[in-house]
């Protein structure tokens, strides 16, 4: 499914001139897709009983880009403001 998701993303960004908002928001549509392929591929690892990949990495980041995904879904509706502290590189495995 995520691969028939990104084909047709790959066809819009190729068959159509896209700008402004139109531009940032399958910018942000294919981000979302690769860390849902990410995500998948950690379920699945995980259900197998396959080990993680841990690497170092700041949560902040994480936070940040997961923040940046849901704002298109909140529409104006609500906002999200974090405010945080600045923490040590850790070993992570983020998708």
């Amino acid at each position: 499914m995520l691969s028939v998701i990104s084909e047709n993303l790959a066809l819009l960004k190729k068959n159509e001139p896209v700008r402004g908002a139109a531009q940032a928001q399958l910018e942000q549509m294919a981000i979302a897709l690769q860390r849902g392929s990410a995500l998948a591929t950690r379920l699945v690892r995980y259900r197998q009983n396959q080990e993680l990949q841990p690497r170092p990495g700041q949560i902040n980041d994480v936070v940040n880009v997961a923040l940046r995904l849901i704002d298109p879904l909140l529409k104006g509706r609500m906002r999200v403001k974090a405010e945080l502290e600045s923490l040590p590189v850790l070993e992570i495995d983020a998708f």
